[in-house]
């Protein structure tokens, strides 16, 4: 199944926002990193590079968004979605319920994502590891708006 790309929304410019977000609170780059738990180097890439959220920071962005004041649907999408959050437990459920509808195993699915997801199927909390582009995949392929699994 190819991969919804058409969607440009979620990587319009999130390293943008994140910039934003932090001037709007008043703080350098050294305080949010010492705040957030994170490197200089981190911060400064995530707000410099396009690709940086996505593909190099989990999901679990509640100490960086916390400190920034946003929540993490605000870095990908300017729009409020109407849609009620799915939770880690319910994104797995869905996984496990595609997987059984389908008759496929994990590792075909893990093919058909790239992304290794097994761990998130013991352990739904897993899923907190797992970095933007790998929800993304994942969502598509169950049929799943991505931003509403986000945290």
């Amino acid at each position: 199944m190819a991969h919804d790309t058409s969607t440009k929304n979620w990587i319009q410019s999130p390293e943008k926002r994140l910039r934003l977000a932090r001037d709007k609170r008043g703080l350098s780059l050294n305080q949010v990193a010492l705040l957030a738990g994170m490197s200089v180097p981190e911060c400064y890439d995530l707000e410099t590079y396009v690709d940086e959220v996505a593909t190099c920071i989990e999901l679990a962005l509640a100490n960086l968004c916390g400190v920034l004041g946003i929540r993490a649907r605000e870095l990908f999408s300017e729009e409020a979605s109407e849609s009620k959050q799915i939770s880690s437990e319910e994104l797995v459920a869905r996984i496990k319920a595609t997987l059984e509808a389908r008759g496929s195993s994990v590792s075909e699915f893990e093919e058909r994502v790239g992304f290794t997801i097994s761990p998130a199927l013991a352990n739904p909390s897993e899923v907190l590891s797992w970095n933007v582009d790998c929800l993304r995949f994942v969502c598509s392929e169950i049929g799943v708006k991505w931003i509403d699994a986000l945290p």
